[in-house]
């Protein structure tokens, strides 16, 4: 990626890459304040645009009020956007002596955000990409990300070794629901490295996402900001029985077009490998890198539903039942991510089966074969103990639908 920077006034730039060309960046402001950005690409990109002052980003000034060419993909040539500043800034706060500051991000590198405009027609250009929260068009937690827009977020893990799985002392571990016999399905602490870095959705997949994507309705709750439930993996991706054409991990990501992730593919005009996350993928992003068996330290937390959607069990005397929620009204983990503990139980594509011993992962993707598909997360039907990061409590076959497990995108990070 390469960055150039222009003082508002000044008209300057000074930088070289093989994607901006600094030569022909222009900066001009009018006398009603509208910043006017020409700049022209010499290879196909993302840009984004951030405010800075001596070239440094100013955090809570986002490049949010804009039209024109910027936060998309954008091919080879000559292109300009606009920015209206005095809708960004805050109260006080002059933008006259600042910079902008444009980045382009290559199509197999893009930034920390990227969000889907589903209310568009498929194929059309309905991808957008931000640098920062700040620069997003709304709110992370507007209602608009749980309905007509599928916001995903990047997740750093190339080369990141952390460890996943609990150790046997960790409470928990033997769930309180009932006597399920697999309750301690390998759990086994030990360490994985991830190769590349990813998009998970900063939120479960909405009833109403799935009927703008679909034409159908995927849930039992009357409002559709609720996570989608009773899919099946075999609804999600196709036939995932052992063997079958979409078979993980035979199969890699294939998935059948007509099946619910084929469709959020065709929407993006196949750009985006859309999919389900391995356990792994889950995991990394569940945890947040943090120690604790919930990903949080306070876990008192979990019990008063500040951050869980759980059922009263013994053993647990907080929580929720009943019935999947509405997406996002609690607290998100510490990388900005919702309803990974409770809700919805969120399908993986690993095999539930058990997994090798402690060893060493690079890039896990599970067992090569099994009968049951695992999901992670636990849901607003199960105890607290069954929202660990690490509890894989859960799964049934593939052709298996439960009003209490739903979906998590994952998308990789190459764009087509």
């Amino acid at each position: 990626m390469l960055s150039v920077c222009a003082g508002f006034m000044a008209l300057h730039a000074a930088a070289d890459g093989p994607l901006l060309d600094a030569d022909t960046f222009e900066v001009a402001q009018d006398e009603t304040h509208v910043v006017t950005v020409a700049y022209t690409l010499n290879a196909p990109a993302i840009v984004t645009a951030a405010f800075c002052t001596n070239g440094v980003e100013v955090s809570g000034i986002g490049v949010r009020s804009v039209s024109g060419d910027i936060n998309r993909i954008l091919q080879s040539g000559n292109h300009e956007f606009r920015w209206y500043p005095q809708s960004d800034a805050p109260v006080g706060v002059s933008v006259t002596n600042g910079a902008v500051k444009l980045t382009a991000w290559p199509l197999n590198s893009p930034h920390l955000f990227m969000a889907v405009n589903l209310a568009l027609p498929e194929g059309t250009d309905n991808l957008r990409f931000y640098p920062s929260e700040e620069a997003l068009p709304y709110p992370v937690t507007d209602d608009r990300f749980k309905t007509d827009w599928l916001l995903m977020k990047r997740l750093y893990a190339a080369g990141r070794e952390w460890r996943m799985g609990s150790p046997a002392v960790e409470a928990g571990r033997e769930s309180p629901y009932k006597n399920n016999s697999v309750n301690t399905i390998s759990e086994e602490c030990h360490l994985v490295t991830l190769t590349n870095d990813y998009y998970m959705g900063v939120y479960e997949v909405t009833q109403w996402q799935i009927r703008l994507v679909t034409g159908q309705t995927k849930g039992t709750c009357r409002d559709l900001r609720c996570a989608a439930n009773s899919v099946s993996p075999n609804d999600l991706r196709g036939n995932m029985a052992a063997g079958g054409a979409q078979d993980w991990p035979s199969k890699g990501h294939s998935v059948d077009s007509s099946s619910v992730i084929g469709r959020f593919r065709s929407i993006t005009g196949d750009r985006v490998l859309f999919d389900l996350p391995t356990e792994a993928q889950w995991e990394f992003m569940a945890r947040a890198d943090s120690p604790y068996r919930y990903g949080i330290q306070d876990e008192s937390d979990v019990a008063s539903t500040n951050v869980a959607w759980n059922a009263k069990w013994p053993g647990n005397e907080g929580g929720q039942n009943g019935y999947a929620h509405i997406v996002g009204l609690l607290q998100p983990n510490a990388w900005g991510f919702y309803d990974t503990l409770g809700n919805v139980g969120e399908w993986c594509l690993d095999w539930r089966e058990a997994k090798s011993s402690g060893d060493a992962e690079i890039e896990p993707c599970g067992p090569t074969t099994g009968s049951i598909r695992v999901a992670r997360g636990g849901g607003y039907y199960w105890g607290a103990a069954n929202t660990r990061c690490s509890s894989r409590q859960f799964g049934w076959a593939p052709d298996q639908r439960r009003d209490n497990h739903g979906f998590r995108l994952w998308a990789a990070c190459e764009i087509k």
